[in-house]
């Protein structure tokens, strides 16, 4: 049985430009009220729960480094860092983990998955540690997905994928550090950029990643539609919650 001890670093990227949510004045997703709460306030809060987490790493803009900061309302022993994205997701990911002091594993999350609980952080955290490797949060996919290709501006299909094989990937996503450290070496030295995390690992390791069932509440608020979704799958947790309470 895995050993629970305190040796991982929480890298919560929060550094995205929400274009997709159309926001006013270019506000950022991350603060948005959720059930009155700021979408980045129920990530924090579940993180901070886990008997593994020993840091906490926020990645945000540089104007936004005062707002998270107050959001984080310090008031347990788990170290709060806030450090500036960049470009690229990769390139924020690289930032908090070279803000990250001395941890065996990196968990790396997207603030706008503000459904992600501690049990799904547990299990993938988990997994990894047994496994000394890595380790996802995925879910099948529901739908028909048919790969297309385009010619003279027309979309046809080239085939259907066998769906029996296709997960959506979600976060977070546990990286053993040394093994992140290698392979993002190797991505810069490439000049090559991914746009996911595990990826690296894919390209550069022969390190097999686990997969682990995830949940389809645990979906990214990319649409202000999303945000309605997201109200009522935490209303519907709450009156599970009290009717345990009462039980």
């Amino acid at each position: 049985m895995t050993k629970k001890i305190k040796n991982v670093s929480v890298i919560i990227l929060a550094a995205g430009d929400s274009r997709r949510m159309r926001l006013e004045n270019k506000k950022s997703k991350i603060f948005m009220n959720v059930c009155e709460k700021p979408c980045l306030f129920y990530s924090l809060n579940e993180f901070r729960k886990c008997v593994y987490t020993k840091e906490i790493i926020i990645v945000c803009k540089e104007e936004h480094k005062q707002l998270v900061e107050e959001i984080i309302n310090k008031n347990d022993d788990i170290t709060y860092k806030v450090v500036k994205g960049g470009k690229t997701r990769q390139e924020s990911v690289f930032n908090g983990f070279e803000s990250t002091g001395n941890t065996d594993y990196l968990v790396i999350h997207d603030a706008a998955r503000c459904l992600i609980t501690e049990d799904l952080i547990n299990k993938v955290i988990i997994s990894a540690m047994q496994n000394d490797s890595c380790a996802v949060l995925g879910v099948p996919v529901k739908d028909t997905i048919k790969v297309i290709e385009t010619v003279e501006g027309k979309n046809t299909v080239k085939y259907t994928a066998d769906r029996d094989f296709l997960w959506q990937i979600q976060t977070p996503q546990v990286l053993r550090k040394d093994l992140y450290a290698f392979c993002v070496s190797e991505a810069i030295k490439e000049n090559k950029v991914f746009t996911d995390d595990s990826q690296l690992i894919e390209n550069y390791s022969k390190s097999k990643i686990s997969v682990i069932m995830g949940d389809y509440d645990n979906f990214k608020l990319t649409t202000k539609e999303d945000v309605f979704l997201a109200e009522s799958v935490l209303k519907r947790r709450a009156n599970a919650e009290g009717l345990k309470k009462n039980e």
